[in-house]
C-alpha cells in the first residue's frame, strides 16, 4: 500500500499571508529559495480552498494516489489553469510553462510525460522540470531538493526515438465483411438480429470480447465450431420479474429462443448430450437445461444460505466450481471447490479451503494436472493437486496473477510496467520489465506477451522487449484465434456520443494479424 497525500506549493513571498489562512491541523514549510510547501488533505479541504482562492500568486496542488498515480493542478486565484495527470488527460501546458520562463523546452518536457515507462519515471521528470520535491511529506526532517535537470527528459526521448525506429513484427490487415472469419460473421449477424427484433438492454455484452460467447471446446458436441452461438440478453420490462432470454443462433439464423427466470452469465456451454450448461448469477446456478428451457439439474441445491458457486473450468464431462468465502451477519463459510458431472450435476470431488485464503479464482495447469489460486490477504500462490490437496504455497508480490502459460503464471499491475512471472514448479519469481507500460492480457503460444497501451496493441518478448506496436482506432473489442489465424476486432467510435448504436455491427472492424511487410514503421 502506497501513500495518499496532497501538497500545495505557493510562492515563498506569500508564505506569511498563507499562514493566516491555515487551519489548525495544517502546516507550512519553506522549501528552496522560491517556494513554500503547505500540508493539505485534499483540494476541497477548507484550508486548501482558502489558500487556492485568496492568494495572489500561482498555487500548485500535487495529489499522490497510492504511489500509483498523481495529478498536478495549477490554480491562479481559484481558477484552474492547467492539469497534468500521470494517467489520463492533461491540459494547460503553456500555463505551467509560464512558471518556468528560463526553460524553453518546458512544454515539450511536460508533454513527454505520457511516454514515461513508470510512475517513478514520470515523477522524476516532473520534479526535474520544476525543481520541486512533489513527493514529500511535510513531517520529514529532511525534504530532498531536486535540481532542475534534463536527465529523465533526455532518457525518455532517446528511448522513444529508438522504439519508433524499431520495425514491428506484425501488421493488421482489415478484412472486408465477405472475408470475416465464420465466428465474427455469425456473431455480428446475431447482433443485427437482436437489435432489429428484441427489446433488450444487455446486448452489448456480446461485443465485450469476441471470444466470450464461443462454445466451450471441452463440452460442445462440435468442439470449436464457430457457427453456433448461444446468446443471453436481459429483459427491459420494468414492472415484472426480470428474466433472461436465451437464443440459439447459427449460420442459418435463429434456431430457438426461450426465457429463464434467472440472470445468467455468458458464455453458455453445451454438454455431450446437447443440453445447455448455464452459469447463473448468485444462487441461480450453475444449472443444466434442454433446448426448450426445461431444467434438467441445478447445482444451487447443494449450497448453504448466502453461498454461490461459479464455473472455473471445463474439461471433458467435468466442471470445476469455486464458491467464495461468505462472511455474513449470521453465516460464516470458507471457500469451497467442487468437481461435478456435466451430464447430471453429481458431485465427483469436494474440498474446503483454509479460512484465510479467500481466492477470487481458480486456474488449471494442464501439464501438471494441478490447480492454482491466489490468496487475497496473505498474497500467496497456492498449488493443489487434481484432488484439490495442497501441494505448495509460495509468496507473491501482490494479490492475483492473471494468466498461465505453463509452467509459469503471470501477473501485472496497470500502469506498472512490470510483469511478475511465477514458476509453478519451484516458486521462483522473476520480474519482467517492459519497455513500455501496458495492460498485459495474455501470452501467445510462441511466448510473446500481448496487451494494450493507450490506442495500440503491443507485443513483448519474454524479456519485456517490444517486438510490435500496432495502432488500433476506436474501441478495442477482442483478439482470438480461428483456423490457425489470429484476428482482432475494434468498434469505430461514434462521431457524436450516442449517435451510432453501440451494438451496431456496421461500426465493427475485423483485422487479421499478419507478419509485417517491409514499409513505414509505426510510431510508438
Amino acid at each position: 500500500m502506497g501513500a495518499f497525500f496532497t501538497n500545495l506549493y505557493i510562492p515563498e513571498e506569500e508564505a506569511d499571508r498563507a499562514r493566516d489562512l491555515l487551519h489548525p491541523e495544517q502546516e507550512i514549510r519553506k522549501i528552496g529559495p522560491q517556494w513554500a510547501l503547505v500540508q493539505s488533505f485534499d483540494v476541497s479541504h477548507p484550508g486548501s480552498r482558502d489558500i487556492i482562492t485568496q492568494l495572489h500568486g500561482p498555487v500548485l496542488a500535487f495529489e499522490n494516489f497510492d504511489d500509483d498515480a498523481f495529478t498536478l493542478r495549477l490554480y491562479i486565484r481559484g481558477e484552474i489553469r492547467g492539469k497534468i495527470a500521470s494517467e489520463g488527460a492533461s491540459s494547460g501546458f503553456q500555463a505551467f510553462a509560464e512558471l518556468l520562463p528560463d526553460d524553453r523546452s518546458a512544454v515539450r518536457k511536460l508533454r513527454t510525460l505520457k511516454q514515461c515507462a513508470s510512475f517513478e519515471e514520470k515523477l522524476d521528470l516532473l520534479e526535474e522540470t520544476f525543481g520541486l520535491p512533489f513527493y514529500a511529506l511535510i513531517e520529514d526532517p529532511d525534504i530532498r531538493q531536486p535540481e532542475k535537470s534534463d536527465r529523465t527528459f533526455l532518457k525518455v526521448t532517446k528511448r522513444a526515438a529508438e522504439l519508433r525506429k524499431r520495425p514491428s513484427r506484425f501488421r493488421l490487415t482489415e478484412l472486408e465483411r465477405s472475408e470475416w472469419p465464420a465466428f465474427a460473421d455469425v456473431k455480428m449477424r446475431l447482433i443485427a438480429h437482436v437489435r432489429d427484433r428484441v427489446d433488450a438492454f444487455r446486448t452489448h455484452d456480446i461485443l465485450l470480447s469476441l471470444s466470450s460467447i464461443r462454445p466451450n471446446e471441452g463440452l460442445t458436441t462440435q468442439p470449436g465450431d464457430p457457427e453456433t452461438i448461444l446468446f443471453a440478453y436481459h429483459s427491459k420490462k420494468r414492472y415484472s420479474l426480470d428474466y433472461d432470454t436465451v437464443i440459439v443462433f447459427g449460420r442459418d439464423g435463429e434456431r430457438n429462443r426461450f426465457h429463464l427466470p434467472y440472470t445468467i452469465k455468458t458464455p453458455l456451454m453445451i454438454n455431450r448430450s446437447g443440453s445447455l450448461i448455464i452459469d447463473g448469477i448468485g444462487r441461480a446456478g450453475p444449472f443444466c437445461i434442454d433446448h426448450e428451457g426445461r431444467t434438467l439439474w441445478r447445482f444451487s441445491g447443494y449450497l448453504d444460505r448466502m453461498q454461490h458457486a461459479d464455473i472455473q473450468h471445463i474439461e471433458g464431462d467435468e466442471i470445476t466450481l469455486l464458491s467464495p468465502a461468505c462472511h455474513g451477519m449470521s453465516v460464516q463459510t470458507n471457500s469451497r471447490i467442487w468437481r461435478i458431472s456435466a451430464e447430471d450435476g453429481s458431485i465427483l470431488a469436494f474440498r474446503v479451503l483454509p479460512e484465510a485464503d479467500c481466492p477470487d479464482g481458480l486456474f488449471r495447469t494442464e501439464s501438471a494436472g494441478c490447480w492454482v489460486y491466489w490468496t487475497r490477504w496473505s498474497r500467496e500462490a497456492v498449488v493443489l493437486d487434481s484432488a484439490y490437496r495442497e501441494i505448495a504455497r509460495w509468496p507473491v508480490r501482490w494479490h492475483g496473477l492473471g494468466f498461465i502459460r505453463e509452467p509459469y503464471a503471470y501477473g501485472s499491475l496497470w500502469p506498472d510496467p512490470e510483469v511478475i512471472r511465477l514458476d509453478l514448479t519451484d516458486g521462483r519469481l522473476k520480474t519482467i520489465r517492459l519497455e513500455l507500460p501496458a495492460l498485459i492480457e495474455g501470452i501467445q503460444e510462441d511466448g510473446l506477451l500481448y496487451g494494450l497501451a493507450k490506442n495500440k496493441r503491443i507485443w513483448f518478448d519474454p524479456d519485456g522487449r517490444m517486438v510490435s506496436a500496432n495502432r488500433i482506432d476506436g474501441e478495442f473489442l477482442g483478439i482470438w484465434t480461428e483456423n490457425s489465424s489470429r484476428y482482432l476486432a475494434t468498434k469505430k467510435a461514434p462521431p457524436v456520443p450516442g449517435y451510432v448504436d453501440g451494438n451496431d455491427p456496421d461500426t465493427v472492424r475485423v483485422f487479421r494479424v499478419d507478419p509485417a511487410m517491409p514499409g513505414p514503421r509505426p510510431s510508438v
